[in-house]
């Protein structure tokens, strides 16, 4: 993954040091590919500006409720309010379907109400933070590119003149 996830040296460093234009290089070039990156932007922005979605929401509870031995004492009562407090709060049908397969991987019993929130809420933000991350380095991979492809547009560097003390 590319480093230098803030700020890249502008070209006529690069120019000027050739370690770190070979460094920018590697980088680049060990990174994730530019398509991967705005597929991961696409789809983690697109599930969070999904709308809550009631009978998504119910599968999702259905699939984790399902999984488990033991019932609560009023399983409609607890898919009901789960389902509805699941939309109520907004919750995109992604992140609950995420965070009901990250229960039914994680917990042995059947989560609480507010576990069950709590996980949506750690998914939800998940999301946010890997859109914002691979925005980030993905326009950091084009300002490297960019950068790079200018450095080699460039005139090769004269030659040092020696001085040899007058002779």
């Amino acid at each position: 993954m590319i480093s230098f996830t803030t700020s890249i040296p502008d070209a006529s460093f690069l120019a000027r040091n050739s370690r770190e234009l070979q460094r920018v290089r590697e980088q680049v070039d060990a990174g994730p590919d530019a398509n991967l990156l705005m597929n991961l932007v696409e789809n983690a922005t697109d599930a969070l500006q999904t709308d809550p979605d009631p009978k998504v929401t119910a599968v999702a509870v259905a699939l984790l409720f399902d999984s488990r031995a033991r019932q609560p004492a009023n399983p409609i009562t607890y898919l009901s309010i789960l389902c509805s407090d699941l939309v109520r709060l907004g919750f995109q049908p992604a992140v609950v379907a995420a965070a009901c397969q990250r229960l039914r991987e994680t917990t042995a019993f059947i989560p609480e109400i507010c576990e069950v929130i709590e996980a949506c809420r750690k998914v939800q933000l998940q999301y946010r933070a890997t859109a914002r991350m691979a925005a980030l380095v993905l326009q950091t991979r084009k300002e490297a590119a960019a950068a790079i492809r200018e450095v080699e547009s460039l005139p090769p560097p004269a030659p040092k003149q020696r001085d040899c003390g007058g002779w």
